[in-house]
């Protein structure tokens, strides 16, 4: 009933789970035992849905399960990337770098998740008014049966949008072929690469600077923290190289959606025994890449978005003028 449940909670907003990464880190490195300070965070924290987690993981914890174990069963209401961070932060002994790391990757996705979902939503919002004054047109100019004709159209098509949408969250392969076809587009697809690229290198830091696993098993870890299905199966073709004889380095340079630039730090770092240092590398730099991608993109792709909406109304007005002449 409780994973019922959790499949109609909204998602934690990211300002939310900045602020409850950041207090959560300053706990832990202040030593306080994590049952203690998941209820100090929960008396911070501004939403009913995360308090009401925090409650329950407080109490799970206190039974001596892992702060990953406790928070797993409502990750439907986090980002695909948080979780399998923090699993990673607690098996490599820094829990407190990777809630730290949480808190600014949170406030650093604020910006480009407001641009990538306006990508959408606004055309979307752009193409209803646009069809709406479409309607209102055909229904003082046009003969009743074409007015019907028309709304049945806009209808029709609207559904199979709709239906599209939800086959992408729901259906597997249609969400595995939205990831591939999303890394195409310009502008977003090097975004989401970027950002992607950024989680998965950090989550390696963490467990490489301690040690005690595989690489293999490192990778496939760090590989849980990618929400495209397509940029995750890239990296998991490293663990397999790995398994298979290839350096670090050889495995890294064959991932098809990893930048050549980005490879040849990991092979440098490698053969200089500077990793660690080459995986920040890999962080500082797709960070700083993701703003500089987005910056402008949203203004010129509304503007385009309203000149088609505008050209398809003074379309639907000359037809119809020209109509009753």
């Amino acid at each position: 009933m409780k994973l019922t449940y959790d499949l109609f909670r909204p998602k934690i907003s990211l300002e939310q789970l900045a602020l409850f990464s950041g207090n959560l880190a300053t706990c832990v490195s202040a030593g306080m035992e994590i049952p203690k300070s998941l209820n100090t965070c929960r008396r911070s924290s501004a939403g009913p849905e995360l308090r009401e987690i925090l409650t329950s993981a407080a109490k799970q914890t206190a039974k001596g399960t892992t702060l990953y174990e406790a928070l797993e069963p409502h990750k439907r209401c986090f980002p695909p990337f948080f979780l399998p961070v923090v699993r990673c932060g607690e098996e490599s002994g820094h829990l407190d770098e990777a809630l730290h790391y949480l808190e600014n990757h949170c406030r650093l996705l604020i910006e480009p998740t407001r641009i990538m979902r306006n990508t959408w939503f606004v055309p979307l919002c752009l193409m209803l008014g646009g069809t709406a004054i479409c309607i209102v047109t055909y229904w003082f100019m046009a003969p009743w049966a074409m007015t019907i004709q028309y709304i049945i159209g806009s209808v029709r098509f609207f559904t199979i949008v709709a239906i599209g949408i939800w086959a992408v969250i729901n259906v597997p392969f249609c969400r595995a072929a939205a990831d591939y076809v999303r890394l195409l587009l310009p502008v977003i697809g090097p975004a989401e690469r970027e950002l992607t690229l950024n989680r998965i290198f950090h989550a390696m830091n963490l467990l490489y600077t301690t040690g005690g696993r595989r690489v293999e098993e490192m990778i496939r870890l760090a590989a849980d923290s990618a929400a495209n299905l397509k940029l995750r199966a890239d990296f998991l073709r490293a663990a397999k190289a790995i398994e298979s004889g290839s350096t670090i380095g050889e495995a890294f340079s064959a991932v098809p959606s990893l930048p050549f630039h980005y490879a040849t730090n990991i092979v440098a770092g490698e053969e200089a025994g500077r990793l660690e240092e080459a995986f920040n590398t890999i962080c500082r730099q797709s960070s700083e890449s993701v703003l500089t991608l987005l910056a402008g993109f949203q203004s010129v792709f509304f503007r385009i978005v309203t000149l088609a909406v505008i050209l398809s109304v003074a379309d639907t007005l000359f037809s119809l003028t020209f109509l009753r002449h």
